[in-house]
């Protein structure tokens, strides 16, 4: 039978079958059909999407590690857009919470985690962590932490906040120096669940960003200086 004849046939076929022999008919010749294509499509639709967020201009990349398994907060980095008056059609802000380090155990998460930070600490792509302070050890060593708060901050703002600052023994300067921020139980941080109440954690601006405007503003907004 010719392909033409073939499908007039399944045609005729079509139109006499009841709306439940339809659903059998279809699902049993075209079911894998359309699956393939909604993936194929979801994937193109996702690159696409990816393609169009990396393609902004960076303003933002902030860090979390071990923060609370419960934490499911989302919208941050929106209401942030907001509250600084930042376009997210053309300017990325990542707020990269799915990151876990165990110290002591090179499990698939840890080591994935490292690499990362790793790569985008030494390529200028983050411009603070947050972390448990008992996490803290593993990092303090590294050059992209060494940073003076005291040179990035005005005056007054480092004498108000200078109770919750981080320091630490720094070789180059021969003395203590502060390079990151105690987060407090009543900032946003705690607020919106990031970490549990008493688990005490500090964030590290990293000596390499190029944002550091835009972390002073994001601090402001979560409470942390004013």
């Amino acid at each position: 039978m010719a392909l033409k004849d073939e499908i007039r046939e399944q045609n005729k076929k079509w139109k006499t079958m009841t709306r439940t022999e339809k659903k059998k008919y279809f699902l049993t010749y075209y079911k894998w059909h359309v699956i393939i294509f909604c993936v194929i499509l979801i994937a193109v639709v996702i690159l696409v999407r990816d393609i169009i967020r990396n393609s902004r201009e960076r303003l933002l990349y902030i860090m979390v590690l071990n923060n609370s398994e419960q934490y499911m907060y989302q919208g941050l980095m929106d209401e942030f857009a907001e509250y600084a008056g930042i376009d997210l059609k053309e300017y990325n802000l990542t707020w990269d919470t799915d990151n876990i380090l165990i110290k002591d155990n090179a499990d698939y998460a840890t080591i994935a985690t490292i690499q990362k930070f790793d790569l985008y600490a030494t390529d200028g792509t983050i411009d603070a962590i947050i972390l448990p302070e008992s996490d803290l050890a593993y990092f303090e060593e590294e050059a992209y932490f060494i940073i003076d708060l005291q040179e990035f901050m005005e005056e007054g703002v480092y004498a108000a906040v200078e109770d919750r600052l981080y320091f630490f023994d720094c070789e180059a300067v021969s003395g203590e120096i502060a390079i990151g921020f105690y987060l407090e139980p009543d900032d946003r941080f705690y607020e919106i669940g990031l970490f549990e109440q008493g688990e005490r954690a500090v964030m590290i601006p990293l000596s390499n960003s190029s944002h550091l405007e835009y972390l002073y503003r994001f601090l402001k907004f979560m409470n942390v200086i004013s």
